[in-house]
């Protein structure tokens, strides 16, 4: 786990110039240890994409958020991913628990991409080997087409 923490700190460190509200990154405030265990301390968000989803699906009675709700989601998303691969760095655990909710209560909603501990820098990847969730993997990637 220490060697999770370790890259976590190093993608951290190199997202540090990014602007987290227009990179719609999670801003980083420290780290700190004990003799014991290592903290990394992050701004206090409400909650996370998934669990706003099954808010407004006891709403609806649907998880599916409706297509005015997406779009700026979907667009924050797009803008932290670009941040991401200009800096030459892969989020391997995007899903909705680790896109966090600056306030749920505000519309259009504000996300934000958050857990960089399974992110690599493109130049360490192996081709080979995916790097995602495996939750998340794209079906060509679990049946090895890709």
């Amino acid at each position: 786990m220490h060697g999770v923490f370790e890259r976590e700190v190093k993608i951290l460190k190199a997202l540090k110039d990014l602007n987290p509200d227009k990179a719609n990154i999670i801003r980083w405030h420290s780290t700190f240890s004990t003799q014991k265990l290592t903290w990394i301390s992050f701004e206090l968000l409400d909650q996370d994409l998934r669990k706003y989803m099954r808010g407004r699906g006891q709403i609806t009675s649907t998880l599916a958020l409706p297509e005015a709700e997406v779009r700026p989601i979907l667009h924050q998303l797009l803008t932290a991913l670009h941040h991401l691969k200009t800096l030459g760095i892969v989020p391997a655990h995007l899903k909705p628990d680790n896109i966090l909710c600056v306030n749920s209560a505000e519309q259009p909603i504000k996300v934000k991409v958050a857990d960089f501990g399974l992110a690599q820098f493109s130049s360490n990847i192996d081709p080979s080997q995916p790097v995602q969730s495996l939750c998340y993997r794209a079906p060509e990637v679990l049946v090895g087409i890709v």
